[in-house]
Parts: structure tokens; C-alpha cells; sequence
């Protein structure tokens, strides 16, 4: 059987956009469930692949693709968010129980894209058309970024060792001091609330402290610590990675220790779930020009926006 490849003009592939493997990479990102994967010709150029159709060598190099796709389940009710479409157009969101029956989403420059329809986007509760090209939508999260959607007063879980993120002493340091730990969940323990980016590089801020995690220079050693300034983090595979390109892991010598090691896909005993989280974004306010913060909720059996902070789960999806 042939590969088929995905319609150019239908998907607005164009040579800017397939001009290497990393804009081929990001273009099928974008394209969602309709994009399996990326082949190279022998003459340079690159195709979008819509199915392998059980081809699984050749003599070009290919690469299937793998994408941090996820489903929103509400903590509270155990209920999970399903698309309602009319005509192949995504119209309202709705509750389901049963996980099988919910709509995949990924995430990208701050956005929750649709998998199953990925010319759309999630704006508040209501989806909006995709019409601006990568470059203007990368340009815009550069701009605009803290408006787009977030998450807070999260537990960060990691369920090869059953913990989630926390506060630790910093020993020899001042009394108030803290870094990142492991600790058993705790729902009620704020010292265990994080806020952290859907996609792109965030700040892991510790909302008990009001502080980001950063490093502090000492003439023998580092301190990594809770600052007002820090560094850099962003998801890679369901793994936390540093700026660097290290992984946040539990220490196996003292697992409620954090260290920070190469990342390695196959390590998954390193990946991290957001459970319990606000999910917002700054939306158009009456009487506020600016805008404010308003979080996707849970109202009457209707999902809405509103000031009260909900309580979602990312639970991963297995392309």
C-alpha cells in the first residue's frame, strides 16, 4: 500500500512551511488527527503524511508523529469535556462520563486546539476559526502569551512514585527559604499549589509562596530555590524539562528530592500530570478594558467562564 499524503491547498502546506524537518514537525502539529507524520523525499522535500497505511519502513526517512494530546476531566464530578460539532464545525462544549466519549485537545503557543478538528481553538468556552499563519500565531504568543491559557493552583503528579511537587527547607540557608521536593498528595496542602504554562516556557511558581523556582550562585555549589526571578521550564513529552534541557526526576538515593537530569523519552517514569487545576485566561471584561483572569467552569451542568477557580485534570491521550 502507498502512503497517502495530505492535500496541500486543503491544509495550507506550502514550501515555507515544510522547508526542513522542524517546520514539517510544527505544520503536522497543527494539523492534529489529520497529520500521522512527516516523510522526506530523496530530493529534499518534505511531505505530510495523513496515513502510513501500515508502512512501516522505506527508503526515505520518515517520522511518525507523537503529541501531547489530552483530555479534560473535571475533579469534582469525574465528568470529562466532549466537543458537540455541527457539520464538521465545532459548536458547543459538553459534559460526558465516560472517557472513551471525550474530545482529545493539544496544546500549542498557549492555545487549546481542538485534535479532532484543529482549524479551531478554545477562546473561553466558545471555539474561534484559525485563520492566522504559525508564524503570526508564534508572534502573537510572544506578545501576548500571559493572556492565553494557563494553569494554577495545580497538583504537578507524577505517578511512577505516587507524589506530587512541594516545598522542601533549603539546608544551610536562611529559615524561609525553599526549594522543590516530592510529597504525598495532600488536596488540601497549599505548599503542593503550582502554577504552570499549558505549552512554550513558563515559570514553575510556587502559588504558596508567590515565588518562581530559580538558582542562587555560591562559591561551592548551587542552591536551586523559590525567588522572584527563575528560570525557565517547558512540557516535552509529558516530561517537565528545564530551559537547559534537563528533566525534573525524583532523587532514587531520596525520592522526595528533586534533581535534574538529561532527558531521555524512554525515562517515563519522569513524566508529570497537572491534576486539579485552574484553567484560565484573560478574557474581554465589561467595564475593564484590560481584560481579567477568568477560569472555564462548571455551572448548572454548562461549562462557562467565571471568576470561581474550577478543578481539571489533564489525563493523556495515547495517539
Amino acid at each position: 500500500n502507498q502512503v497517502t499524503f495530505l492535500d496541500k491547498n486543503t491544509h495550507q502546506i506550502t514550501v515555507n512551511t515544510t522547508k526542513n524537518w522542524g517546520t514539517a514537525k510544527n505544520r503536522c502539529a497543527f494539523i492534529g488527527s489529520l497529520c500521522k507524520g512527516v516523510v522526506e523525499h530523496s530530493s529534499g522535500t518534505f511531505q505530510l503524511v495523513s496515513d502510513f497505511n501500515g508502512n512501516t519502513a522505506g527508503p526515505q526517512r520518515a517520522f511518525a508523529k507523537s503529541q501531547m494530546v489530552i483530555y479534560l476531566k473535571d475533579e469534582a464530578s469525574g465528568q470529562y469535556v466532549e466537543i458537540k460539532s455541527v457539520n464538521g464545525i465545532p459548536e458547543t462544549l459538553t459534559l460526558v462520563s465516560k472517557k472513551s466519549e471525550a474530545a482529545p485537545f493539544f496544546t500549542s503557543y498557549g492555545r487549546m486546539i481542538s485534535f479532532e478538528f484543529p482549524s479551531y481553538h478554545l477562546v473561553g468556552n466558545t471555539f474561534k476559526e484559525i485563520v492566522e499563519t504559525v508564524r503570526e500565531i508564534s508572534l502573537d504568543y510572544r506578545i501576548n502569551g500571559d493572556k492565553k491559557w494557563s494553569l494554577s493552583n495545580c497538583l504537578i503528579y507524577n505517578e511512577a512514585s505516587n507524589q506530587v511537587f512541594d516545598l522542601a527547607p533549603v539546608p544551610g540557608e536562611r529559615k524561609r527559604t525553599r526549594t522543590l521536593a516530592f510529597g504525598k498528595m495532600n488536596m488540601t496542602s497549599s505548599s503542593q499549589r503550582f502554577s504552570v504554562g499549558i505549552s512554550g516556557f513558563w515559570k514553575l511558581h510556587s502559588d504558596e509562596l508567590d515565588m518562581v523556582l530559580g538558582k542562587k550562585g555560591k562559591k561551592d555549589r548551587k542552591v536551586y530555590q523559590f525567588a522572584n526571578e527563575g528560570a525557565d521550564f517547558r512540557w516535552q513529552a509529558r516530561h517537565i524539562l528545564h530551559a537547559n534541557g534537563y528533566s525534573v526526576e525524583t532523587n532514587p538515593e531520596n525520592p522526595q528530592e528533586f534533581r535534574y537530569r538529561d532527558f531521555d523519552i524512554e525515562k517515563t517514569q519522569n513524566v508529570m500530570r497537572p491534576v486539579d487545576c485552574a484553567l484560565g485566561m484573560h478574557l474581554p471584561s465589561t467595564g475593564n478594558p484590560d481584560g481579567e483572569m477568568l477560569y472555564l467552569n462548571i455551572e448548572n451542568d454548562d461549562l462557562v467562564m467565571s471568576q470561581e477557580k474550577g478543578g481539571w485534570t489533564f489525563e493523556y491521550a495515547d495517539l
